[in-house]
């Protein structure tokens, strides 16, 4: 799983600060201590930046046909991974939401790209949901959940921002509409997507790089979709 938000710039100033305190108990060990965090620093670097190459580049079937891979669908600035499931309510009514969300991305160098972790789903009923909602951007199958579980994902809608190295600075909730499944609020009051992705553009820090994302639980097959989608 990776850990969101612990980039290896993070994991380096988390060591530095250790061995700040170490430094004023302990002068002695100065030397020692210092050696000791950078290796640390650098082994955990390359550990974190190793587990994002590899579901980075994971070949998953297009639903326009043949396979590709995350990393070579990142923008200039980076990317939205969505993960969605065209049977689950909390997906269909995110449409517009997300459909506005994307095209606004787009114009500012970050690619949207939907993931749907469901068992046995087609390149047909993908295109069919992505065409009722007018979506416009790369949408890949990943019926074996394997970057699904590489990267954490456990509901749908759930998203992942990644900066133009394709690590992860924001995961979560689109905004703050569902406060549970099944309950929403009348007007959304936050937009943790929108904004992290605008923090992000203006080179500034992502103060919240985390929230709790709510939908359809993914591996649980939920079906029914319902008639009257929300385009």
């Amino acid at each position: 799983m990776v850990i969101s938000g612990l980039t290896p710039i993070l994991i380096c100033n988390i060591l530095k600060k250790m061995k700040d305190t170490l430094k004023s108990h302990k002068h002695m060990y100065k030397s020692i201590s210092t050696i000791v965090l950078i290796a640390l620093c650098t082994v955990l670097s390359s550990a974190i930046r190793a587990q994002t190459e590899s579901w980075l580049e994971l070949p998953l079937q297009s639903a326009e046909g043949g396979q590709i891979s995350v990393g070579e669908l990142l923008g200039e600035q980076g990317a939205v991974l969505l993960f969605l499931d065209p049977d689950c309510p909390v997906s269909q009514k995110y449409g517009a939401t997300i459909r506005r969300l994307a095209r606004q991305f787009k114009e500012k160098g970050i690619q949207t790209i939907a993931i749907y972790p469901v068992v046995n789903i087609d390149e047909e009923s993908v295109n069919t949901f992505a065409s009722a909602y007018q979506y416009d951007f790369a949408h890949l199958l990943d019926p074996r959940m394997e970057l699904t579980k590489s990267i954490g994902a456990s509901v749908t809608p759930e998203t992942y921002l990644l900066n133009s190295e394709g690590e992860i600075i924001y995961h979560g909730a689109i905004d703050n509409w569902y406060y549970e499944l099944g309950r929403y609020r009348r007007v959304v009051t936050q937009h943790f997507l929108k904004d992290a992705a605008s923090l992000h553009l203006a080179r500034e820090p992502i103060a919240q790089k985390e929230t709790k994302a709510i939908g359809c639980m993914i591996g649980t097959g939920m079906k029914g979709r319902s008639k009257n989608m929300h385009h």
